[in-house]
Order: C-alpha cells, then sequence, then structure tokens
C-alpha cells in the first residue's frame, strides 16, 4: 500500500508521530528538559552530604528484605 507523500515525514514515520512516548504528550523539547532536570536532580542528591556518608549505601542495601522492591 502506498503512502502519500501529505502523511509520512522524511524518515517514513507517520506525521504527528513521536520518537519516543514521552515526547508523544508534552512534546519532544519538553521531553527532554524533563529527563535532565530527572537525572541533574537525581545527580544532586546522590552527592549531598548525608548520602556522602561512609557505609550509608551499604545500609540501605543492607535493609533491603528478600523480595523488594516489589
Amino acid at each position: 500500500m502506498a503512502r502519500s507523500a501529505g502523511h509520512v515525514d522524511s524518515a517514513g514515520r507517520p506525521r504527528g508521530s513521536a520518537l519516543f512516548t514521552a515526547a508523544r504528550v508534552v512534546g519532544a523539547n519538553a521531553a527532554r528538559a524533563l529527563w535532565a532536570v530527572l537525572w541533574l536532580s537525581l545527580g544532586y542528591l546522590a552527592l549531598t552530604p548525608a548520602n556522602r556518608a561512609p557505609q550509608v549505601v551499604n545500609g540501605m542495601i543492607a535493609a533491603v528484605e528478600n523480595g523488594e522492591p516489589s
């Protein structure tokens, strides 16, 4: 079945389709910005003094029960 040129973009995808799921909801630029904010905040939280104390990560892992996270 041939597609008309007006219904596909240059990559052959249907017009309006997104490269990734999050971009379908908020748009590609907003989705990328949200991911950047997420990863930067996770990096910041990983480097805060409370998380850098000796044995903190070991204690969190040791406290996890079998089957967690559920």
